[in-house]
């Protein structure tokens, strides 16, 4: 009896696994290391970007090119000295699909 519950367990659990991982599309991935997967409630060190009020042009500039919080206001307490990196390796198609990503949980 003890066999067959762990099966039918261990069976839930490799058959829920891909959902998991479906949860956001693998462009994201990058992201996800600092700003968690939106709607969830622990952000790890960056805002949650469903909150973000930028545009694609400025979504895709602030992928390229990092950001500046020094000597603006911040947009979520907590982040006011501190400064995303430019990240290395997003091409455009996938700033595109993570910008619509986060459109859609807002």
């Amino acid at each position: 009896m003890l066999k067959a519950v762990f099966a039918v367990v261990v069976s839930f659990v490799i058959l829920a696994a891909p959902a998991f991982a479906a949860d956001f599309p693998k462009p994201y991935k990058k992201c996800k290391t600092c700003h968690g997967i939106p709607g969830e409630a622990k952000k790890k060190m960056g805002p949650n970007l469903a909150n973000s009020k930028l545009d694609l042009a400025g979504f895709k500039n602030m992928v390229a090119n990092g950001s500046k919080w020094d000597g603006r206001p911040a947009k979520q307490a907590g982040f006011e000295k501190k400064k995303m990196k430019p990240v290395k390796g997003v091409k455009p198609d996938d700033v595109k699909v993570i910008f619509d990503y986060v459109q859609s949980k807002k």
